[in-house]
């Protein structure tokens, strides 16, 4: 059976309204068959078909529904006709009907759009962990990007889409992921000419601007795909060029809705985040597929490959630089200061990097082994230090075996490390609020309570939610709700110590750990916090400013035993005393 999801998101609003009617004919029928005489009953069997309405197909079919079942229940089931405008008519049932099954309708409607919005969130931050995760760990590109797509199309069960690379030459797009596209158009699109008024995607490279294409069948641009897309059951098409961090064209993003249809801020902001994620992947893939050909094509690089080269005097301790090496750390190769400097590496490497330097050198001391490939920081000219892929080989040794000299190449990673460090800081950090994402939370926290134990030092735990959040959102909209969630998370950043972990933990519901803090203080930092918050006025668009306050609730570490699950759980419990007696409060836990 369709879910609520799946009803709004594939069925256009004239079948959901065909299947509205459906139901209610058949409850008709049915009570009909029953007891048609029976006046008093003659609601009561209306209201199953109502709230299926009113949850499966939504607010529209389901009023629609109300209104049927109305008019069923006073004119079909009183005796005569005209007794139904005289003053005896009792119009109660009708009113109590209408007004219960709209008012439990729409309840029902919101409730389940909340938990889809809630399931939506959650499967959104596993699929975007998921796709860092493959990036990070240098995944074939293809499924990098196949991730992606699904990650988008995760979002609306009536999208599909794709990603399409440029060609060598810059002149064709590729159809590189394309996971649930039919295989005929995908072979049609494929190798697709860039250029203005070319389908969406080619358009979008060429121009290097956003297309939004709402009716494919009627937009120029798709005037000789437009049959090919009729096959594909594809109404409109949105595609955003993917650019690289030097501002070049690496190909396009594409998200296509079975029917006519115009994006909404949230679907924009979706394919930009989508195009984000795809060009860290392509750059990290091209880096290391240009770093691969480098390792095969030259072993011992010469300086024509861009690289630097060095040699290594095993009894001296100095390395002699080529001048393209000493380029590349910024330093003078005409400077006697310079040349001096680099001779003695450990000088010029970074403590962190010394000793795995050493070890390696010592592995081929020890005739364990003749090569030698280590990554470095190494000083630069400028007191900043860049990161070094070091390869070598011993290329002479004594008669008893012992290494003399090593010759290598240097290659300048700093942007790959660079690029690595900012997606394992993405990978733990919540997308929206900039503070730490549960799981990363979690596992801080979890090193917190360890050292708390080891030392015995007091430690405390809030629970922290925004009073009505959903209020502020279906009040202000949802752009405004992640206005507040951020500037929040900015607040309690500027109230509490640096040494103090925040976590977005829920929707509007963050954990913060405070270290060497034990009830009274965190009572009393608790209490501040609330209300810095309370004081706080977000600014929206309309003019006027959103206040919003926070429950907290308090747990504190008070036995050795007490680990974080409890801790939690009890700072949980708190919080929901907190809401239970009013909101807008800080209840400490009772331990």
């Amino acid at each position: 059976m369709l879910n609520f999801e799946e009803m709004h998101t594939r069925l256009p609003p004239s079948y959901r309204y065909l299947i509205a009617i459906a139901l209610f004919l058949i409850a008709f029928f049915l009570r009909f068959m029953m007891a048609p005489a029976q006046e008093n009953l003659a609601y009561i069997s209306f209201y199953l078909p109502t709230l299926i309405s009113f949850y499966l197909l939504g607010t529209g079919p389901g009023i629609l529904v109300t209104i049927l079942s109305g008019i069923a229940g006073e004119y079909y089931f009183v005796k005569p006709f005209e007794v139904l405008f005289s003053a005896q008519k009792n119009y109660l049932p009708l009113i109590f009907f209408a007004l219960t099954s709209c008012l439990i309708g729409l309840i029902i409607t919101r409730l389940s759009h909340y938990s889809d919005e809630l399931k939506h969130a959650e499967v959104r931050e596993k699929f975007r962990s998921h796709v860092l995760e493959l990036i990070t760990k240098s995944a074939p590109l293809t499924n990098t990007l196949r991730a992606i797509i699904l990650w988008v199309e995760q979002e609306n069960p009536a999208t599909r889409g794709s990603i399409m690379l440029l060609d060598t030459d810059g002149k064709r797009l590729l159809a590189t992921a394309t996971p649930n596209l039919p295989g005929f158009y995908v072979a049609a699109i494929n190798n697709l000419d860039v250029g203005e008024g070319i389908g969406s995607c080619g358009t979008a490279a060429f121009t290097g601007k956003r297309v939004i294409v709402e009716d494919i069948q009627s937009h120029p641009y798709w005037h000789h795909f437009k049959e090919l897309a009729g096959q594909a059951r594809l109404g409109s098409c949105w595609s955003e060029p993917i650019r690289s961090t030097q501002g070049k064209i690496l190909g396009t993003v594409a998200i296509y809705h079975q029917y006519t249809y115009q994006p909404t801020e949230a679907n924009i902001m979706l394919i930009e985040q989508a195009a984000y994620l795809a060009s860290i992947a392509i750059e990290k893939n091209h880096s290391e597929v240009a770093l691969k050909k480098n390792e095969e094509r030259w072993r011992f690089a010469l300086e024509g490959a861009g690289d630097g080269v060095w040699e290594y005097d095993f009894k001296t301790g100095k390395t002699e630089a080529s001048p393209r090496l000493m380029e590349i750390l910024g330093l003078n190769a005409n400077l006697p200061e310079d040349i001096e400097r680099f001779h003695h590496w450990a000088a010029h490497t970074h403590p962190d990097s010394i000793t795995n330097t050493m070890m390696a050198i010592q592995a081929m001391k020890d005739n364990n082994s003749d090569r030698y490939q280590i990554e470095q920081q190494k000083l630069c000219g400028d007191g900043t230090y860049k990161w070094l892929l070091n390869r070598g080989m011993v290329i002479s040794r004594s008669s008893d075996g012992k290494p003399l000299r090593m010759i290598g190449t240097s290659t300048d990673i700093t942007e790959r490390k660079q690029l690595e460090v900012e997606l394992k800081r993405q990978a733990r950090i919540d997308f929206l609020t900039g503070v730490s994402n549960r799981r990363y939370f979690m596992e801080q926290a979890e090193q917190e309570i360890q050292r708390t134990s080891r030392y015995d030092t007091p430690l405390s735990f809030f629970m922290l939610d925004i009073d009505l959040f959903k209020q502020v959102n279906d009040t202000f909209g949802h752009k405004s709700g992640d206005i507040v969630l951020k500037r929040m998370a900015s607040v309690c950043r500027e109230t509490l110590r640096e040494i103090d972990i925040i976590g977005r933990v829920g929707g509007e519901e963050f954990a913060i750990l405070l270290p060497e803090t034990d009830k009274a203080q965190a009572a009393e930092v608790a209490e501040r916090l609330r209300s810095v918050l309370a004081d706080e006025k977000v600014p929206t668009e309309t003019g006027a400013p959103i206040q919003f306050t926070v429950s907290i609730g308090v747990a504190s570490r008070v036995s050795s035993q007490d680990n974080i699950d409890m801790l939690l759980n009890l700072a949980d419990e708190a919080l929901y005393q907190a809401k239970k007696y009013g909101r807008n409060r800080v209840y400490i836990a009772m331990q």
